[in-house]
C-alpha cells in the first residue's frame, strides 16, 4: 500500500511540475525574433579589406538579416590610426628630434624649455575639445599625474603612466569613447546597438558609471554584453554596476558556454534584468550548428563573428557573407525571423513551490530504499518523511538557486539509480521463453522512470537564473558517475553473488572471498579497458571536456539533427540501450555472470544521460523529450540488432557439430 502512494505522491510531482515546463516551453515557442548582431570593429576592418565604406557593407548584411551591430568603445590606437590623435614616449620624441632636426612647433618649444621627460608619454592633437574629453577619461581610467599644454597648433598631455603601473601599450589599448561615427551608421540604417562595456583599467567608482552611462544610453541600445572576461565593476564597485544596469533596464546578453565573466552573476541577480541566451559563432562556423542553439537552446542573440578567436585573422568578405546567408536561411526554414531579440518570459517560482517538486523526490528516496533493503511499509513510510525533512533543510537554509542545483544533482542521481535496480535487478527471473519481450517491457519502464526523474530535475532548474542561461549546470561528472558506481555494485550483488537477503556480513563474506581470488592476466587487461573507458566517459561530460570532439563525429551530430530534427546523445544510442538489451538477453537466458552485470552497469549510461539531458534547462521540454525518443528508439534498434547476431551465432555454433565435440570431451 505504501508503495502505491509513493507512486502517486511521484504522479502528484510530476504534475505540479508541468505547469512551470508549459509555460517556459510555451514562452519560448512564441517567440520567434532571433537578432543577428555583427561586431563593428570587425565589419570596419572588412570594409577596409574590400576598400568600401562601412555603411554600404553593413548595409549590404542587413539586406542579408543582420538586424544589430555590437559597438563597444574605441581605443586610442584607433584614434591614432585614423589621425585624431598621435601619442609617444619623451624618449621617442628626442630621439626624432635628434635624428631629424626638425619637430612641430608646439612640440619643439617644449624640448627647448627642456620640458620633455624621456620616460613620460605625451598625446597631442589639433582637436581640443577631443583631448579634452580624452583628458577626462584617462584621468578616470588610469588616474595618472598629468600636465596639460596649450600651444599654438596643439594641445598636448603629458602623462607620468609608469608611476600606476602602467605603460605606452597600455595607453594604446585604452579604450576611450564611443565613436560619433559607428552610433550614426547604426541609426541611419536603423539598426539595434547591443553595447559592449569592459572593465578594463577602471579602478574608481568614477570609471564604473562612466563606461556604463556612455554605453547604456546608447541611442538603439537594446541588449547589452559585457566585453573581456569580467563584469564591470568587478571586483569592488558590482553593486554600484548593478545599480546602473538596473537605472537603464537593458537585457543582458550571456554567451552560451563559455565561463561566466566575473561578476556578471552577482550583477544580473542584484540587477534584476532579463537575460538574453547569446550564441557566439567563435564557438562553431556551421550555419545549421548556430541554428541548432535557437531551435534546441533558446538562443535568441547570434553574435556573427569574422575573424579566429586566436590569431585575431580577419576571415574573407564572402566567407562573412556566406555565414549570414546560412544562418538566415536556416532561420527561414524552420519559421523563425531576424529582428530585433527580447528576453524569453520566464516566472519566478517560490520555495514552496519547489517543497512540493521534492515530495516526489523523497518518494523516489523512500522506493529505492525499500528496494535495496527489503523495507517493510512502515520502515518505508518512515524513510521517505525523513529524506523529505531532509531535502527541505538546503531549501530552508542556504540561497535557493544554489539549493535547487544540489538538490537537481540528487534527483539526478536518484532517479536512474531507482530505473535501473527496480526494473532491472530485483526479482530477476529464471530463464524465460521470450526474452526479448520481457527485455522490452523491463527497457520501457525502466526509460519512463528516468524520463520523470528528468522532468522533476527540470521543474527545479525552471526560475529565470536557469532558464535564462545564467547559470551553468553544475555537477555533471557527479551526475555521470555516483549512478554506475551505485548500479555497478548492486549489479554483482543481484546477479554474481545472488542472496535473498544482504546483510552486513554477507557483504563481508563476499568480498573476503573475491580478495583472495587469483589475480589473472585477462583481469588485468580487463580491469585496463575499463579504466579507459572511464577516461573516455568522464573526458567527454561536462562542460570543460578533456577530450576533443573529432570532426566525423560533428558531421555526424549535424547528420542526425538534420534527419531527426533533434540529434540522440551517443552515449545512449550507441552504448547504452545496445548494452542494456544485450544484457538483459543474457540475463533472461539464464546466464548469471560478471559479464552481464557488467554490461547491465554499463547500459545504465543511458539512464543517467537521459537525465542529464532534461539537466539541460535552457533546453525546452519538449527537444529534450524528443532527444529522449530518438536516443531509445535507435538504440533499442542497435540492440536488437545485436540479439539478432548473437541468436544467429548461436545456431550456427549449435549446427556445426563444434558444441557437440566440446560437450563429448567435457564428458570424457
Amino acid at each position: 500500500m505504501v508503495k502505491k502512494i509513493l507512486i502517486a505522491l511521484i504522479i502528484f510531482s510530476l504534475v505540479v511540475a508541468a505547469f512551470p515546463i508549459a509555460s517556459n516551453d510555451l514562452a519560448e515557442r512564441n517567440n520567434k525574433k532571433v537578432q543577428l548582431t555583427v561586431d563593428m570593429d570587425e565589419v570596419r576592418r572588412l570594409a577596409v579589406a574590400e576598400g568600401t565604406s562601412v555603411k554600404e557593407l553593413l548595409q549590404e548584411f542587413q539586406g542579408m538579416g543582420v538586424s544589430a551591430v555590437a559597438i563597444r568603445e574605441a581605443n586610442l590606437s584607433r584614434y591614432r590610426l585614423e589621425g585624431k590623435v598621435s601619442f609617444m614616449t619623451g624618449y621617442d620624441l628626442l630621439a626624432s628630434y635628434y635624428i631629424h632636426g626638425s619637430l612641430q612647433k608646439d612640440l619643439l618649444g617644449l624640448i627647448e624649455r627642456q620640458s620633455i621627460d624621456p620616460y613620460k608619454v605625451y598625446l597631442f592633437s589639433t582637436d581640443r575639445e577631443l583631448v579634452q574629453k580624452l583628458e577626462n577619461i584617462i584621468q578616470i581610467k588610469l588616474d595618472p599625474p598629468m600636465e596639460r599644454f596649450s600651444g599654438e597648433e596643439f594641445d598636448i598631455l603629458e602623462m607620468s603612466l609608469a608611476t600606476v603601473g602602467k605603460d605606452i601599450n597600455d595607453m594604446a589599448s585604452l579604450r576611450a569613447g564611443v565613436m560619433p561615427e559607428d552610433l550614426e551608421v547604426a541609426r541611419e540604417l536603423g539598426l539595434a546597438v547591443v553595447p559592449r562595456p569592459d572593465n578594463k583599467y577602471i579602478q574608481t567608482p568614477e570609471g564604473v558609471e562612466f563606461v556604463l552611462e556612455e554605453l547604456l544610453s546608447l541611442p538603439g541600445a537594446n541588449i547589452f554584453i559585457f566585453e573581456g572576461e569580467e563584469a564591470t565593476g568587478f571586483p569592488n564597485h558590482l553593486s554600484l554596476a548593478a545599480q546602473k544596469i538596473q537605472e537603464h533596464g537593458l537585457p543582458m546578453g550571456v554567451i552560451e558556454y563559455v565561463p561566466r565573466q566575473e561578476g556578471q552573476i552577482a550583477v544580473a541577480l542584484e540587477s534584476k534584468v532579463p537575460t538574453v541566451l547569446t550564441h557566439s559563432t567563435v564557438l562553431s562556423q556551421d550555419p545549421q550548428a548556430i541554428f541548432n542553439g535557437v531551435r534546441q537552446r533558446r538562443v535568441r542573440l547570434v553574435y556573427l563573428r569574422f575573424s579566429h578567436p586566436i590569431t585575431d585573422e580577419l576571415f574573407e568578405p564572402e566567407r562573412a557573407r556566406s555565414l549570414i546567408k546560412g544562418v538566415t536561411e536556416e532561420l527561414d526554414r524552420y519559421g523563425y525571423e531576424s529582428g530585433v531579440a527580447e528576453p524569453i518570459p520566464s516566472s519566478e517560482r517560490g520555495r514552496k513551490f519547489f517543497a512540493l517538486i521534492l515530495v516526489g523526490v523523497a518518494a523516489a528516496i523512500a522506493l529505492l530504499a525499500e528496494r535495496l533493503l527489503s523495507l517493510k511499509d512502515r520502515s518505508t513510510a518512515i524513510v521517505f518523511a525523513f529524506s523529505y525533512l531532509v531535502l527541505l533543510v538546503p531549501l530552508a537554509t542556504i540561497s535557493r538557486d544554489s539549493a535547487l542545483q544540489y538538490l537537481a544533482i540528487l534527483t539526478g542521481i536518484t532517479f536512474p539509480s531507482l530505473a535501473v535496480i527496480s526494473q532491472q535487478l530485483r526479482n530477476i527471473p529464471k530463464e524465460i521463453k521470450r526474452p526479448v519481450l520481457l527485455a522490452a517491457k523491463t527497457i520501457t519502464l525502466t526509460t519512463l522512470i528516468s524520463i520523470a526523474g528528468g522532468t522533476l530535475v527540470l521543474a527545479l532548474l525552471s526560475n529565470p537564473f536557469f532558464v535564462g542561461g545564467l547559470s551553468l549546470y553544475r555537477g555533471v561528472k557527479i551526475l555521470h558517475t555516483a549512478p554506475l558506481i551505485f548500479i555497478g555494485i548492486w549489479a554483482l550483488a543481484a546477479v554474481v553473488y545472488r542472496q535473498e537477503r544482504w546483510t552486513l556480513k554477507a557483504v563481508v563474506t563476499s568480498i573476503r572471498k573475491l580478495w583472495k581470488e587469483p589475480v589473472v592476466s585477462g583481469g588485468l587487461v580487463g580491469l585496463l579497458l575499463l579504466l579507459g573507458a572511464a577516461y573516455l566517459y568522464l573526458g567527454r561530460t561536462g562542460h570543460d571536456m578533456g577530450l576533443p570532439v573529432p570532426q566525423l563525429e560533428v558531421q555526424l551530430r549535424l547528420l542526425l539533427d538534420e534527419v531527426l530534427l533533434v540529434r540522440p546523445r551517443f552515449k545512449e544510442f550507441l552504448v547504452g540501450y545496445p548494452l542494456t538489451w544485450t544484457g538483459l538477453y543474457l540475463l533472461y537466458r539464464g546466464h548469471r555472470s560478471a559479464l552481464t552485470a557488467g554490461l547491465l552497469t554499463a547500459g545504465a549510461i543511458a539512464q543517467v544521460s537521459l537525465v542529464n539531458t532534461f539537466s539541460h534547462f535552457s533546453s525546452p521540454f519538449v527537444t529534450s523529450l524528443i532527444r529522449t525518443i530518438n536516443g531509445f528508439l535507435l538504440g533499442s534498434l542497435i540492440g536488437l540488432l545485436i540479439i539478432l547476431a548473437l541468436v544467429i551465432a548461436e545456431k550456427i555454433y549449435l549446427h556445426s557439430g563444434l558444441a557437440a565435440s566440446l560437450q563429448e570431451k567435457k564428458e570424457q
